[in-house]
């Protein structure tokens, strides 16, 4: 039995999703939100049968609810109303959702809950005054259950859910891309450009495609692979003209499904992997110190790890090189007194 009276016939107060915090946050919601919306359409004029998964933590002077929909991109169209002490959820479509366990998971913000005859609404009946903040993230919506004297403002997207977003955005962006190519008739052909920059202090290999591509970077040892999801030709011509101190060898390995790059370098040798613009660096670093000032500000414009500002890629389970610490000379023992 539900221990709250209905509400009364007045206009109920909406409150709307509030905004993630930070303008990167942001950027990224509305990007993923309008590149998903072109892919999580429903059929006009029929009612969809939903299913949300249902999540539940107590956050520091807060309380969550996350709801999950499965098999979709987007949440259903709803909206949020409190008034009297009572918070209902409501969605355009039937959901199936269990919120036996809500009062019990959240305690000092909620009561009772229950999900409405017709299966579109969820009530939950309020145990204090609290302010209701809703966020938006792809197929979860995030409820947080706030106090009422909070101040400042609400708490931000979980950081693993952001990233989730952001590779989304990017994947839906390229998938969007290469429809419009599909669509006008154009077919570009992947194209790949090496370069081989050198200084001192390490080498920079730097791979440029003409096209969007993803990258997955990881080391075995002495083993580093790099892969493509496009493949292209590639001439190694720059390297056995002039080998690169610390690289033992390097093959590649096209495929239709992607290009396979493998490193193999010397024992001891650092290096690093990652996105630049419109293409995708690998550094193989030298066991040399900088010689001059002049040289150590270059690595640091360039992201050398000497410099304390590069990154630096390991294989898994290994730990990344402390910097080696200068080693102190004895001090030198003073003359024994003449007797």
């Amino acid at each position: 039995m539900f221990l709250v009276s209905p509400f009364p016939p007045r206009p109920a107060r909406v409150r709307a999703s509030a905004r993630c915090t930070g303008a990167r946050t942001r950027a990224l919601l509305g990007v993923a939100l309008a590149a998903l919306m072109t892919i999580a359409q429903p059929l006009p004029g029929r009612a969809e049968k939903l299913t949300a998964d249902v999540a539940t933590t107590l956050e520091k002077g807060y309380g969550r609810l996350v709801l999950t929909f499965r098999d979709r991109n987007l949440i259903p169209p709803y909206s949020v109303k409190q008034n009297n002490g009572v918070v209902v959820l409501e969605f355009s479509d039937e959901v199936g959702i269990d919120v036996d366990q809500l009062a019990a998971r959240l305690a000092p913000y909620v009561t009772v809950a229950r999900r409405d005859p017709e299966g579109k609404s969820v009530r939950i009946a309020l145990a204090r005054q609290v302010r209701v903040n809703t966020m938006e993230a792809g197929e979860k919506l995030f409820v947080d259950f706030l106090p009422a004297k909070w101040t400042g403002a609400p708490p931000p997207l979980p950081p693993e859910v952001i990233d989730a977003l952001a590779k989304r955005a990017e994947a839906a962006m390229r998938a969007a891309r290469d429809a419009e190519f599909a669509k006008s008739g154009i077919h570009m052909q992947p194209k790949l450009d090496f370069r081989v920059g050198r200084l001192p202090t390490f080498t920079r290999f730097a791979f440029g495609w003409n096209l969007p591509f993803d990258a997955a970077f990881s080391r075995d040892g002495d083993r580093v692979t790099l892969r493509f999801n496009r493949s292209a030709p590639i001439d190694f011509a720059p390297i056995d003209v002039e080998p690169v101190a610390g690289l033992v060898d390097v093959f590649a390995d096209p495929a239709p499904e992607g290009l396979k790059i493998v490193f193999t370098v010397a024992p001891g040798t650092d290096v690093r992997g990652f996105r630049e613009r419109d293409g995708y660096v690998v550094d193989v670093l030298h066991a040399t110190d900088a010689a001059s000032a002049g040289e150590a500000m270059t690595r640091q414009a360039l992201g050398d790890p000497a410099s304390g500002r590069g990154r630096l890629i390991v294989s898994a389970g290994e730990v990344a090189p402390a910097a080696a610490k200068p080693v102190e000379k004895p001090a030198t023992p003073a003359p024994a007194a003449a007797p």
